[in-house]
């Protein structure tokens, strides 16, 4: 086939494309979007499958592109590109028909700063992207690879919290609700990554907060607001108390209560008890900020922060399995305030820590027969900064990775605690749960 049988049009989305070699006669049309994608629409009367890929974005291997073809008309959509890049792209039917260079443009205006000013790529983990949120300046929902250069980015609305993102085949996941708790609109929202708010699917999460979880079944599951009226004898009056529980949504939207703090316990007072976190809705007694689901095991792990208390929950009797408390821990470092505790494949329990006037640091218990705690790996930042959020995750190769989300900053830790990599966000940015990627997924 000749190029005069090829007429192909760059379209560019998000980054803008500065220049396009035109060995096809391309075309090159201009335009804005939330992604950092291309699309290329080209007519060709050759028959049978064509492929379209493409190359140059600091990646291992050429990426296949999805199209969409009507009568001799194709549109391919390229994206995870990085900015200010060339990018060479190939056309094929039953042989080559066209080559191509483009060169992509700058990031928009207004994005937060992400830096990496550690990575030794020789001693890391497999994963090579990220996705996550960071808030502060407003919220984006990003996708950056191992240099921190943004591969995706997606503005939310400012008047609501998002706090965990996941990413699974082709759908971005990620929940929001409003901080003023009274006003319980909570939702997990799945969306194709460059889909339009039109095409969101929305899961209304009641009571939720903090973060998700999704299994593979379809369930989604969420901690819960557990508000009920309790008698304070130090009041000599019923109050209301902001208890937790664990509850799943199914993909027909039937709501199941796994489990209920209220079943178990009878409300503590705490240092936060009075900390107004919940404004009219009632005290904060738990504070769940966790609720992490071992398929192995059948269970959740139902983090209590303000209790400094981690329930195992069997997922299909709601039974309590285990509870592990500080006193729990009879060796090593006694956690504080836990964020994200969580199974490892060695069956150690590893979860974030906030020690009293001292910095955030990881922990790894081994459980003992009898349910005990014995600390058997710690790593601890050297400064002190905020409480908020949290995540320390176990890799294929025995790293380790952190988020100290309040803070700003993520890490990848060898088992000697050396920083093999790190993502701080600007000042007054903070991340919310985030999701390692090993590849960047294809679009349906």
């Amino acid at each position: 086939m000749t190029t005069n049988h090829l007429q192909i049009a760059c379209l560019a989305l998000g980054l803008g494309i500065l220049g396009c070699n035109r060995p096809c006669d391309a075309a090159l049309t201009l335009n804005s979007d939330d992604a950092q994608s291309a699309q290329l629409t080209w007519s060709s009367g050759e028959s049978g499958p064509l492929t379209i890929s493409y190359s140059g974005l600091g990646d291992a291997d050429p990426r296949d592109a999805a199209f969409s073809s009507s009568g001799d008309t194709h549109t391919a959509t390229l994206w995870g590109l990085q900015s200010l890049t060339e990018l060479s792209y190939t056309i094929s039917g039953s042989e080559e028909i066209c080559s191509d260079v483009l060169t992509t443009g700058g990031l928009p205006a207004g994005l937060p700063t992400l830096t990496v000013p550690t990575w030794y790529e020789e001693n890391a983990s497999s994963w090579r992207y990220l996705s996550g949120v960071v808030m502060g300046g407003g919220k984006m929902i990003f996708i950056i690879d191992r240099e921190g250069q943004w591969r995706f980015h997606q503005a939310h609305d400012d008047t609501l919290t998002v706090s965990a993102v996941d990413i699974a085949d082709s759908t971005l996941w990620y929940n929001s609700f409003d901080q003023d708790r009274s006003n319980d609109i909570g939702q997990v929202h799945a969306r194709p990554l460059l889909g339009s708010l039109d095409e969101t699917i929305d899961t209304r999460t009641v009571g939720s907060h903090h973060t998700f979880t999704r299994l593979a079944d379809g369930t989604i599951t969420v901690p819960s607001l557990d508000i009920r009226t309790w008698f304070d004898p130090d009041e000599g009056a019923e109050i209301d108390v902001v208890g937790d529980r664990i509850l799943e949504i199914a993909p027909d939207g039937t709501e199941r209560e796994v489990w209920s703090l209220w079943d178990s316990a009878e409300p503590i007072k705490h240092d936060a008890w009075d900390s107004n976190f919940y404004g009219d809705v009632g005290k904060d007694w738990s504070h769940a900020n966790a609720v992490n689901y071992s398929e192995s095991r059948d269970s959740y792990l139902f983090s209590l922060a303000h209790l400094d208390i981690i329930y195992e929950i069997n997922r299909s009797t709601g039974a309590v399995m285990q509870i592990f408390t500080q006193d729990s821990v009879t060796a090593g470092v006694v956690y504080n305030f836990q964020h994200d505790p969580n199974w490892t494949d060695d069956g150690t329990l590893l979860l974030i820590s906030y020690p009293e006037g001292a910095p955030a640091m990881a922990i790894e218990y081994a459980v003992t027969d009898d349910g005990k705690l014995e600390e058997i790996w710690s790593f601890q930042r050297d400064s002190t900064g905020s409480t908020l959020l949290g995540q320390a995750r176990r890799l294929e190769n025995g790293n380790t990775f952190l988020n100290f989300g309040g803070l700003g900053e993520m890490r990848e830790v060898t088992p000697e605690g050396s920083t093999i990599w790190q993502l701080n966000a600007e000042l007054g940015s903070w991340f919310g749960n985030a999701t390692l990627l090993d590849a960047l997924p294809n679009l349906d």
